[in-house]
């Protein structure tokens, strides 16, 4: 099972009409015309404006772009479906078939989407990369890597498309210097650039395994001890390079011109005879041209991983599995907040509003991240700026003794509305059916789908 990241939906365009008087029914007809009026003026289709409701700039009817939709990769039917976000009607759906059937059997399994310019990137777990159009759901392209290149990198980094080039990791399994004939069991980091319209592979990076972009240039991170690097895209000349000896460094993020590194060094301390699972974290500041250490926080211990999500330029949000969720100050690493809760590892934010999935019996930090199995039963709201409670609910309720009968597997956030994916056992409960529900704040179910297994969810409003 997994989770991930990701479903949402927009509010209702127009709301039942109440009787209204003459004077409003007058006084919306001329509204209209003269809305009519402005609208032919300028070429644009005018949306009607029924009599007794002035629609809002959030409810005014737009055009929606090619890419608009909900994406979601299913994992048993190894598809992937578009769906009206406002309806939950699918559009279109691919199905993915091997050229050559694997140990996985004859289908692709698919591991992460990434929709952006009119395509969608699809990783699967068969190391094919694929690109489908997003208007119409054929095939652009695909790229087959080998059996010696492992393109299931966990939450190390996603692929990134930036000005028609796609950034996908991933780890390349060299001969054995021992046995050519076998391959290492060491793999190295990799990253690969293609060509997002044609998926021609145009350049390969080595000892890469977090990276980021900005305006031209690689921000890249390697396992122990190795790099920080900053790489000009055009010419390939390291811009600066930081060696910090001992640090674990997980993949860079850049809030205005300075770029982010969360150290993150797992070990294993003895307490009264049993092995213990730790954290040792900082973050680093580094400037984004030149590379000079701008501070770095003091080391915290905790029970689970921890992930930062900058959700302004102003506020670094760090979330640890099991514990809390805190808010630092970009610019100079101070806390800003802190809220001790059984934070269970999905969170977004939206304005000034954080959601953030959590279980009120407490989370286990051996699940991993993000910890979608057994039991994520709640998402929690807060206030961005206070790390106040605005509301939680319990979305899901488990059978009786049994942990992992019903779970949150991910879910999105768009104009408050919720996008949950979830999964619920049936009849043996050997077997699950898994569900994706549109719910606006109030807890009210808008639409929902049931598409197979999930693996992944996009949405593009």
């Amino acid at each position: 099972m997994k989770q991930q990241e990701d479903l949402f939906l927009r509010h209702p365009l127009w709301r039942d009409l109440f009787p209204v008087s003459v004077a409003m029914l007058i006084a919306s007809l001329i509204i209209s015309s003269l809305s009519a009026c402005v609208g032919q003026g300028a070429g644009v289709p005018t949306p009607t404006i029924r009599p007794g409701l002035t629609p809002s700039p959030t409810r005014s009817l737009k055009l929606a772009g090619p890419d608009a939709g909900l994406y979601i990769a299913d994992e048993t039917s190894t598809a992937v479906y578009k769906v009206d976000y406002r309806s939950g009607k699918v559009l279109w759906k691919y199905q993915f078939r091997l050229k050559h059937p694997s140990s996985f059997g004859p289908y692709a399994l698919t591991n992460y989407l990434l929709v952006q310019q009119g395509y969608v990137f699809i990783e699967s777990q068969n190391e094919v990369v694929y690109a489908l159009n997003a208007a119409t759901g054929h095939l652009a392209w695909s790229y087959v890597f080998g059996n010696n290149v492992d393109l299931v990198r966990g939450q190390v980094n996603p692929p990134v498309l930036d000005h028609g080039i796609l950034f996908i990791p991933g780890l390349e399994y060299l001969p054995d210097k021992t046995n050519p004939r076998n391959l290492s069991k060491f793999p190295q980091d990799r990253l690969y650039l293609f060509d997002a319209q044609t998926g021609k592979l145009l350049k390969t990076y080595q000892i890469v395994r977090g990276f980021t972009i900005n305006d031209g240039v690689l921000y890249t991170s390697d396992d122990e001890g190795g790099p920080i690097q900053a790489i000009n895209l055009k010419n390939g000349q390291v811009l600066w390079q930081k060696i910090i000896p001992g640090e674990f460094f997980m993949a860079p993020f850049l809030l205005k011109n300075r770029v982010y590194l969360r150290a993150n060094n797992q070990y294993f301390p003895v307490s009264n005879h049993k092995i213990l699972n730790r954290y040792k974290s900082s973050l680093y500041a580094f400037d984004a041209t030149t590379g000079q250490q701008f501070w770095h926080s003091p080391g915290t211990i905790s029970s689970g991983p921890v992930f930062d999500f900058p959700i302004s330029e102003e506020t670094i949000v760090s979330g640890v599995i099991g514990e809390g969720i805190s808010a630092y100050d970009a610019a100079t690493g101070h806390l800003r907040w802190s809220r001790k809760m059984p934070f269970t590892g999905d969170l977004h934010a939206e304005g000034n509003t954080l959601y953030m999935t959590f279980d009120p019996a407490g989370a286990n930090e051996t699940w991993g991240y993000p910890p979608s199995d057994p039991f994520v039963p709640g998402i929690m709201s807060l206030n961005a700026a206070t790390g106040s409670l605005i509301w939680q609910k319990m979305i899901i309720t488990q059978l009786a003794g049994d942990l992992h009968s019903d779970s949150i597997l991910g879910f999105l956030v768009h104009k408050s509305i919720l996008y949950i994916q979830r999964s619920t056992q049936v009849k043996d409960h050997q077997t699950y059916t898994n569900w994706t529900t549109a719910m606006d704040p109030g807890g009210k179910v808008l639409w929902q789908i049931n598409l197979g297994g999930f693996a992944d969810g996009v949405l593009v409003p």
